[in-house]
């Protein structure tokens, strides 16, 4: 609980984000092609959903505030937004077969070798090492159901690298490394204080995987 706290009141202090070194260009480079490009869609795919549901507003940085402040007054992820299902159902497909989905996020009891791992050279980032998650432990859940975010894996590893001078997304990097996942509310709540350029490249990526992703497939999921 101190460590979150922590997070959000250094979320809270920063006035300002410094771009001119943010990269996302590297960025992609570092994902790679398909999951750059998946990224990307799903990018676009909430913007058009941010339209759809705040249509009043012309301007993307005031949709996206809407968004947060609905999900802050509602305390409820499973709040009744238009979505897309088609489009939603190949994102979610998209996801898993790039494998962009393992760069963010883990089951319980999936394994994840780092791109940037070379087992013939010595690897001096502790992050980029082999992870494998429970494996050979008996528990009463399905592990397979649950999953965690990834702090090894390159979403986090391309923010650290080429937004080395955003004070935020170094905030947001160093909080997520320590703690994993943490409740959207909270998340919500900091980031709805924060005033900023919502819609810069990486930032926008942040909002996709703390909230968006898990809407969608929350939705699908409901269905089933």
């Amino acid at each position: 609980m101190r460590k979150l706290i922590a997070l959000v009141s250094i979320l809270l202090v920063i006035s300002c984000q410094n771009q001119a070194q943010n990269d996302i260009e590297g960025f992609n480079k570092l994902l790679g092609n398909e999951k750059a490009k998946v990224f990307n869609n799903t990018v676009e795919s909430f913007r058009d959903f941010l339209v759809l549901n705040y249509p009043d507003y012309e301007d993307e940085n005031q949709r996206i505030y809407q968004f947060l402040k609905t999900l802050t007054d509602t305390k409820d992820y499973n709040y009744n937004f238009i979505i897309d299902k088609e489009k939603s159902t190949k994102i979610v497909a998209e996801w898993e077969k790039s494998g962009l989905r393992k760069e963010v996020w883990l089951f319980g009891n999936e394994e994840y070798t780092s791109s940037l791992w070379d087992p013939t050279e010595e690897q001096a980032e502790e992050e980029i090492m082999p992870i494998t998650r429970n494996k050979g432990i008996e528990v009463d859940v399905d592990l397979s159901k649950y999953f965690d975010s990834n702090t090894g894996g390159l979403y986090l590893y391309g923010l650290d690298n080429y937004a080395p001078n955003d004070t935020i997304i170094q905030s947001y990097v160093e909080g997520k490394s320590a703690l994993g996942n943490i409740s959207y509310l909270r998340v919500a709540e900091g980031f709805k204080k924060l005033k900023i350029n919502y819609h810069e490249p990486f930032f926008i990526r942040i909002l996709v995987v703390e909230f968006y992703y898990n809407l969608i497939k929350r939705e699908l999921e409901t269905e089933e």
